[in-house]
C-alpha cells in the first residue's frame, strides 16, 4: 500500500483522536464489575510463573489477556482507570487497524467510513472501557484479516516466492487471537477454510500449509485445556432458541432496530445488485457466519458456548459489509448530470444515519456517560462501610472471594482487617459464632449479588432481627440485623 496521502492521513488521524476520546472519557466513571475484578485478582499473583500456573491449572481461560495485562499492573496505578487503560488503548488502535484492514480490498471513502463507524459503535466502546479480554479480541481480529487478505491480494498479483512478511503477521496475530478467546479458535478456522476455497496455484498452498501448521503447534500446549472444556458443563446461560438469531443480528449493531435492518437490506440489496463480484464480500461473510454456527449447532447438542458478546468476532466483518454496501448506493446511479445531487447525498444520508444511530444509542438511549451501566461494586463498599459506622459494629461481606471484594474495601477502609469478614460463604455455626463474639449488638451483612440466598436469608431472619435494608443498583444487597 502506498503512503498515505496527507489528506486522508488527517481525516483518519482524526477519526483515532475521536474514538480515543469516547474509549478514555470517564474511563473510571463506571465501577470494576465482578469480571472486571477476577482478572485484576488474577494478574495480582506474582511472580509471573505463578500467574501462568494458576491461569492454565484454575482459571481455564485462554491466557493472553492476563498476560498482556501484567506489566501494567506493575507500572500504573492500579485505580478503574488504570485498570481499563489497556483495553481503552486497544480499542482506539483498532479503528485505524480496521482502515487498513479495509484498504487491502476496498477504496478509501470504503475505509474511511469502516474507521467512523467503529469509532462511534457502542459496543466498540462499551468495552473499550471493560478490563476484560474482548477489546482484545476485536483488535486481533482486524489485525489477523488484514494480513489474512493481503495473503490473498498478494496471489492476485504476485506469482514468485512467497509473502513472508505477511505471513508471519498473520501467524503472529492469529496465535495471539486463539489464545485470547475460543472464538478466536473459530474465527481463525474460519479463516482457513475460506483461505482453502481461494487457492489458484502452489504458492497459495504453500503458505496455506505453513500457517496451518504453525498455527497447530503453536496452539498445541492449549489443546488439552481446550478438550476438558468440550465435556458438557453447567453455565449460568441456556441454549439459544432459533428466534434468537435475530437478537444477536442486532447486537452487532448497537441492539438498534432501525440500523440493524437498514444496513441488513443495504448489504441485501448490494449483494444481489453485485453478485457477479462478491469474491471479498462473500469472505467476510464467512467470517461472521462460520464461527456463529458452529457455536449455535453446539450450544443446541450440547453445552451452550453462545452468548452476545462472544459475537463480537464478528464485528469487523459486519462493519466493512456495512460501510461498503452504504457508499455502493451511489454507484446504482448512472453518472448524469441529472444523477449528480443523487449520487453525492444518498451514501452521505445513510453513513450520517448511521453514525447518528450510534452516538444516540451511546450517549441518549444508553445514557452510557451519565448513569452506571456495571455492577456498582465501589458505590457498595462506601455505602456499607457508612452503615457500619454509623452502629459502629463490623460487616459480614458474602458472595465473592477475598481478593474480588477488597479491591474496594482496602482502598475505602483502613481498618478492613480488623472490622470487616471478607469470606465467599459462612456456615451457618461458624457465622453465629463470629456474631455472638461481637461487642455490638448490631451487625452488617453485605451479599455481593443482586440477591441474597434464600437460605440464608431466612437463617438470618429467624434468628436476629432486621432493622435495615438497602439494595444498590445492579449491585449489592446491604441487611443490617440486630441480635435478640
Amino acid at each position: 500500500m502506498k503512503l498515505l496521502a496527507k489528506r486522508e492521513t488527517l481525516y483518519l488521524a482524526l477519526i483515532t483522536l475521536a474514538a480515543g476520546l469516547f474509549r478514555f472519557y470517564k474511563l473510571d466513571f463506571h465501577s470494576l464489575w465482578s469480571d472486571e475484578l477476577t482478572i485484576w485478582a488474577d494478574t495480582q499473583i506474582h511472580p509471573f510463573s505463578a500467574m501462568l500456573k494458576y491461569l492454565t491449572q484454575e482459571e481455564l481461560s485462554p491466557p493472553a489477556y492476563w498476560i498482556l495485562q501484567y506489566p501494567f499492573t506493575l507500572f500504573l496505578v492500579q485505580s478503574e482507570f488504570g485498570v481499563r487503560f489497556l483495553v481503552a488503548l486497544l480499542g482506539t488502535l483498532s479503528v485505524p487497524a480496521l482502515y487498513f484492514t479495509s484498504r487491502e480490498i476496498y477504496s478509501k471513502g470504503v475505509s474511511l467510513l469502516a474507521a467512523i463507524l467503529l469509532a462511534v459503535s457502542f459496543q466498540g466502546i462499551y468495552f473499550s472501557q471493560e478490563a476484560r479480554a474482548y477489546s482484545l479480541m476485536i483488535f486481533l481480529t482486524i489485525v489477523s484479516t488484514g494480513f489474512w487478505l493481503r495473503l490473498m491480494r498478494n496471489r492476485e498479483t504476485a506469482k514468485g516466492s512467497l509473502a513472508w512478511l505477511p505471513l508471519l503477521g498473520y501467524i503472529i496475530s492469529a496465535s495471539v487471537l486463539m489464545y485470547t478467546h475460543i472464538y478466536g479458535l473459530l474465527l481463525v478456522g474460519a479463516q482457513g477454510l475460506l483461505y482453502l476455497t481461494q487457492i489458484r496455484n502452489r504458492h497459495a498452498l504453500k503458505e496455506c500449509a505453513i500457517a496451518g501448521v504453525a498455527l497447530t503447534v503453536l496452539y498445541l500446549p492449549w489443546v488439552p485445556v481446550i478438550l476438558s472444556q468440550m465435556k458438557p458443563i453447567s453455565v449460568w446461560f441456556g441454549p439459544p432458541e432459533w428466534m434468537d438469531i435475530f437478537s444477536y443480528h442486532k447486537f452487532l449493531f448497537d441492539r438498534s432496530s432501525a440500523y440493524a435492518i437498514v444496513a441488513t437490506l443495504l448489504i441485501i440489496i448490494y449483494f444481489i445488485k453485485n453478485r457477479r463480484h462478491l469474491r471479498y464480500e462473500l469472505l467476510l461473510l464467512g467470517l461472521g457466519v462460520i464461527p456463529f454456527a458452529i457455536a449455535f449447532w453446539r450450544s443446541r447438542v450440547a453445552s451452550p458456548m453462545l452468548f452476545d458478546r462472544y459475537m463480537l468476532i464478528a464485528l469487523p466483518s459486519t462493519i466493512l459489509l456495512t460501510a461498503r454496501a452504504t457508499l455502493a448506493l451511489s454507484e446504482y446511479f448512472e453518472d448524469t448530470p441529472a444523477n449528480a445531487r443523487i449520487r453525492r447525498w444518498l451514501s452521505l444520508t445513510f453513513a450520517t444515519l448511521f453514525v447518528g444511530i450510534c452516538l444516540h444509542s451511546t450517549i441518549i438511549r444508553n445514557s452510557y456517560y451519565t448513569e452506571q451501566q456495571k455492577d456498582q461494586n465501589r458505590e457498595a463498599s462506601l455505602v456499607s462501610i457508612e452503615i457500619r459506622d454509623k452502629y459502629k459494629t463490623k460487616m459480614f461481606v458474602v458472595g465473592k472471594s477475598e481478593p474480588i471484594v477488597s479491591y474496594y474495601f482496602h482502598r475505602q477502609s483502613a481498618d478492613t482487617s480488623k472490622n470487616i469478614y471478607l469470606r465467599y460463604d459462612y456456615k451457618d455455626a461458624d457465622l453465629a459464632k463470629l456474631i455472638s463474639e461481637l461487642p455490638s449488638d448490631h451487625f452488617v451483612y453485605l451479599s455481593y449479588s443482586m440477591h441474597i440466598a434464600p437460605s440464608s436469608r431466612q437463617w438470618l431472619e429467624q434468628h436476629y432481627k432486621l432493622v435495615e435494608e438497602k439494595l444498590i443498583p445492579r449491585s449489592n444487597h446491604i441487611l443490617v440485623f440486630k441480635k435478640n
